[in-house]
């Protein structure tokens, strides 16, 4: 076991959290989501993010709180959200232990090492062994926050604001990384990517494309995406207004000039998002001023960037977006998805387990780790976040939970896409908690 000189401080953190109190722990753990490619610390050469260490620090302060267990069992069994995801974490991790003994040398699974890519016979491997961790720390994720808004629910405003000053740091690390580039600016971020993780070349020719801290572009954008969604509904809302508005007007940039597949196709649920939003205005015969003024800004940066850097900018579409499925990684990535089906088939639909397999889209992944139980179980309790089990005591409280939904679906189209594993990141389950909650029933 190794500790990283980030996982020293992220440990003075957490040891200060205890004194300076829930608030303090939240914005660390808010802010720490950001840091994917961050090891704290190292297990058998495997990662311990940031993100875990200090969930385990603000659930040490949590314990402490009053008939802490009695209220946490309380949740699952009312909460309909948190009943289903629980189920299916639960169910995941049973799959996980039988598949790989039952389905022993009968399935063809992929699998990564050091030495690279190659399939193998399905077998009980340190791929499960990491995605269960996984699936419990997102089921500890998801309780923890639901938990603390179900205590207190004005700490909903707390994970917003948490949530807009973590799109400020990624936006900082992100034009870090551009003017490393373009004018030789101090790097400031290799420190934080130490997690071993495969950082891929994200340059082409003299074009830079943004990845912040994280390992790659395909991540960053997807990410910043969904922040940027929350931040811009926010905005809309009149929550925390002006950085509300600087958040979603930067990172729905930063979006754009990341040239990333997975990017758009966030943006673009975005934009349907704004659309749908907008339809009981356009039905009046008018739109309102903040999405037009966004479109005609958007639009007008997008062509002055177009006009002066065209060549630069085709280079890199042709690349990365048009040419996407022919290139080798498409191709590659279009196999994966192929043998996970066919895990799914052999094991008549049981699944091989969490982390038995690789592919590229959620939906692949899930069927062909969890079979169609587990799949069914993750779609419920989906549905019930995006219906609500909490009740908003404010207008303000529905205003985030609304904004929490629509960060969600722009998180999740993507990984429908291009996501490897269930895992989908510590922030995407503090918007799925901060989304399930409802206005009052008239």
């Amino acid at each position: 076991m190794s500790i990283s000189i980030m996982g020293v401080i992220t440990a003075l953190l957490g040891i200060w959290g205890q004194l300076a109190g829930v608030r303090f722990l939240v914005y660390s753990l808010v802010i720490s989501s950001l840091f994917v490619a961050t090891s704290a610390i190292s297990l058998a050469g495997k990662p311990i993010l940031v993100a875990f260490l200090l969930l385990a620090f603000l659930l040490l302060y949590l314990i402490r709180t009053p008939g802490f267990l009695h209220r946490v069992w309380y949740l699952i069994q009312n909460n309909q959200a948190i009943k289903w995801f629980t189920a299916y974490c639960v169910f995941a991790v049973i799959v996980s232990v039988v598949a790989p003994t039952v389905f022993a040398g009968q399935v063809k699974i992929l699998t990564f090492s050091a030495e690279g890519v190659f399939v193998g016979d399905l077998n009980f491997n340190t791929g499960h062994i990491a995605q269960i961790i996984y699936a419990l720390a997102a089921l500890t994720i998801f309780l923890t926050v639901s938990f603390i808004i179900q205590t207190n629910k004005s700490f909903q405003s707390v994970f917003a604001s948490a949530i807009l000053w973590m799109g400020v740091i990624n936006i900082f690390f992100a034009v870090s990384d551009l003017l490393n580039f373009y004018i030789g600016f101090p790097d400031i971020i290799s420190v934080f990517r130490n997690a071993e993780y495969a950082m891929l070349d994200q340059s082409f020719g003299s074009v830079r494309r943004v990845a912040g801290i994280f390992p790659e572009t395909s991540a960053f954008s997807s990410f910043t995406a969904a922040v940027g969604c929350f931040a811009f509904f926010l905005y809309r809302a009149g929550f925390r207004s002006q950085l509300s508005r600087n958040v979603a007007a930067a990172s729905l940039l930063l979006v754009v000039l990341a040239t990333s597949t997975s990017g758009y196709v966030g943006l673009a649920m975005f934009a349907l998002l704004v659309a749908l939003s907008e339809m009981r205005q356009l039905r009046r015969g008018y739109l309102s001023k903040v999405v037009f003024f966004a479109a005609i800004s958007g639009l007008s940066v997008a062509l002055l960037m177009f006009i002066l850097f065209y060549e630069q900018i085709m280079l890199v579409l042709d690349a990365a977006v048009f040419n996407k499925l022919g290139s080798d990684s498409g191709m590659e990535r279009f196999s994966w998805n192929s043998l996970a089906w066919g895990d799914f088939l052999e094991t008549y639909g049981f699944g091989v387990g969490l982390g038995g397999n690789r592919a590229s889209s959620l939906l692949i992944v899930l069927l062909s780790n969890v079979g169609w139980i587990g799949f069914t179980l993750y779609c419920m309790a989906f549905f019930h976040v995006m219906k609500g089990s909490f009740i908003a005591q404010d207008s303000e409280q529905a205003v985030i939970g609304s904004a929490a939904k629509k960060g969600v679906l722009v998180a999740l189209l993507p990984a429908m896409a291009a996501a490897t594993a269930p895992f989908q990141g510590t922030f995407f389950y503090i918007l799925l908690a901060l989304a399930n909650i409802r206005t009052k029933d008239k």
